[in-house]
């Protein structure tokens, strides 16, 4: 693995993008992504968002 500034700047790009697609499938489905995730909702959550992003 490569380190210095550019890998730092690729792997910031490539997380940014994965989080901007949750962010997206989530609108879409209509999940709230802010609100608290707990033991009972988990599933549900994780089920709803990778329905979307497939």
């Amino acid at each position: 693995m490569t380190y210095g500034k550019e890998n730092n700047l690729k792997e910031w790009q490539k997380s940014d993008e994965i989080t901007k697609s949750i962010e997206q499938a989530a609108a879409n489905k209509v999940v709230n992504i802010n609100a608290a995730v707990t033991e009972e909702n988990i599933t549900d959550k994780i089920l709803q968002i990778s329905v979307t992003m497939q």
